[in-house]
């Protein structure tokens, strides 16, 4: 029987899924293992889907994604402003 593919994350897969920044990172435990690439000069860390959850649910991690959720609506809301009023002139 083939085994379950595990899953592993690296940094630019959790800013793609989970919408970590570099900052939030300071908090990532070690990591499981090294990801090679197609070439053996092209390696990033590794972490599996345990030390993922262990990772986002850590309290400083938690602050960071609200705090990244709350500033992105207020630019939206910028930005609207911005185009209405753009309009507004023309």
């Amino acid at each position: 029987m083939a085994k379950a593919k595990e899953e592993i994350y690296t940094k630019t897969k959790l800013k793609r899924e989970y919408g970590c920044t570099d900052k939030m990172f300071e908090y990532l435990p070690e990591p499981d293992r090294i990801w090679y690439g197609r070439y053996k000069s092209q390696r990033w860390d590794a972490w599996s889907q345990e030390k993922v959850d262990e990772f986002l649910a850590k309290p400083e991690v938690i602050a960071l994604l609200d705090k990244k959720k709350k500033n992105a609506s207020k630019l939206q809301k910028a930005s609207e402003k911005r185009v209405e009023t753009r309009k507004n002139v023309i």
